[in-house]
């Protein structure tokens, strides 16, 4: 598995937070080599990191692979701002777009979809979820998802009781938001797939940054999804029962079946 799936350097998120700054639009025209070299992250270099890893993600789905750990921590990145996707030690190949457990693995739940956490045979459309959450971590520089919920328990009963999502990250724009909350649906057959993901991030991109989106190579298969993105009042956040469709899994179900690893 070439091009995204090396092991290179690890990028650290979390050294030196006051070095890597995220910057909106005003600075989306800075030339890319200049921002390189100050450490300047700017939302257009968010969409490329999203960009990158949507299209690694296609990739090991392509050869009939569940990465079942994607997670920012994960996330490698070369000194020219290359994404590669890294760590695939809980990664197991799919037979018909499904994955059957023959154990409860330990699981990083915040990042688990609740599929994944309560069936026996798991679809591969969990690493969607998953995704979301990486995009969420991602405009936030590296914030920690549900960081007040320390315990399984308490994300499922967030999830699964009383209908919530996390709030749009600072530095995401209103339509990756979108995308995010498309990924987190609790049906795992009404998340967008990753060539869907790849255009919604594409469009921002090149309304962001046109020349940075010309490095990408978009020629095959970029036409607009049918889905539309889910309208928000306001650029808030809205009710997840406004949108989400719940499958027949009681939260009962889930907690029982889930693995608790931050004791």
């Amino acid at each position: 598995m070439k091009n995204f799936i090396d092991e290179i350097e690890r990028y650290s998120w979390k050294v030196q937070p006051t070095v890597y700054k995220a910057k909106l639009e005003e600075n989306w025209a800075a030339p890319y080599e200049e921002r390189r070299h100050a450490k300047i992250l700017t939302t257009s270099d968010l969409l490329c990191f999203a960009y990158q890893i949507a299209n690694g993600m296609e990739f090991v789905h392509s050869k009939e692979v569940m990465h079942r750990d994607l997670a920012l921590r994960n996330i490698l990145l070369t000194s020219d701002y290359v994404v590669k996707i890294g760590d695939f030690g809980l990664s197991r190949r799919t037979s018909g777009g499904k994955y059957q457990k023959c154990q409860n693995p330990l699981l990083p739940f915040k990042w688990t979809a609740p599929e994944a956490l309560s069936e026996e045979s798991v679809p591969i459309e969990s690493d969607l979820y998953t995704f979301g959450i990486l995009l969420w971590e991602l405009f936030t520089l590296g914030g920690v998802p549900f960081e007040q919920l320390k315990t399984m328990n308490k994300v499922i009963n967030f999830v699964f009781n009383e209908g919530k999502i996390m709030d749009r990250p600072p530095f995401a724009p209103i339509e990756i938001y979108q995308l995010m909350i498309l990924l987190w649906n609790l049906d795992p057959k009404l998340r967008p797939p990753l060539k869907e993901c790849k255009w919604h991030i594409m469009e921002q991109l090149q309304r962001a940054s046109p020349p940075l989106a010309s490095r990408f190579n978009i020629a095959d298969g970029y036409e607009k999804p049918d889905r539309n993105l889910p309208r928000l009042p306001n650029g808030k956040t809205i009710p997840a029962s406004r949108w989400i469709s719940i499958p027949p899994m009681s939260y009962q179900d889930a907690t029982n079946a889930a693995v608790d690893i931050d004791n």
